[in-house]
């Protein structure tokens, strides 16, 4: 291939594209990282998930959390976590299957159960997990009365339990195909 057959009016906007976007990615890419994981995280537990640093680090597969603190979403004023740095190795390959695999993950400074200056419960759509359970549970409730008619009519036949006449054979206390024999016991009459 040579130079006369390359398209230079191809080359330079596709190249020009990639140092926007390469640029991009270096000023913005931990900012809207950090505000995807509150906004994630404040949905998922229902309470308020604050982090003072978020960094990605591509060439390594690493992610690194400092000031992670999440509110607990049962007490008004009081923290579920806080951590001073959290730092997670991924393997970066399993990320193309959209999956997650940490190798490892390093944490610093875990207190747990820490009070609070500020109520960081979230109430509302973003109640968390827990709330859209019991919103889903309260929609399951069945009237008592009609449960007991129906799981009747759910639940097989009882058959009769007779007692075997043939004896059954030391340890196994009749079980067929028992893999560890059982302490024998006398049989009750």
């Amino acid at each position: 291939m040579s130079v006369a057959n390359v398209r230079w009016k191809a080359v330079r906007p596709l190249a020009i594209c990639g140092a926007l976007g390469l640029g991009a990615w270096i000023l913005f890419a931990d900012r809207v990282a950090k505000g995807a994981v509150e906004s994630v995280g404040t949905t998922l537990i229902g309470a308020t998930v604050e982090i003072r640093r978020l960094h990605l680090d591509v060439s390594h597969a690493r992610v690194e959390l400092r000031g992670l603190t999440v509110a607990s979403p049962f007490e008004a004023l009081q923290n579920l976590l806080e951590a001073d740095e959290l730092v997670a190795d991924v393997d970066p390959l399993p990320l193309l299957e959209k999956k997650v695999v940490i190798d490892r993950l390093a944490a610093k400074g875990l207190r747990f159960g820490r009070p609070r200056t500020t109520d960081g419960r979230v109430s509302g759509q973003g109640d968390g997990v827990r709330g859209q359970v019991e919103r889903w549970f309260a929609q399951l409730q069945v009237p008592a009365s009609s449960t007991r008619a129906s799981s009747a009519r759910l639940l097989p036949r009882r058959r009769s339990l007779r007692r075997s006449t043939r004896p059954a054979r030391p340890g196994t206390a009749g079980c067929k195909g028992s893999m560890s024999p059982l302490p024998s016991t006398p049989p009750s009459t």
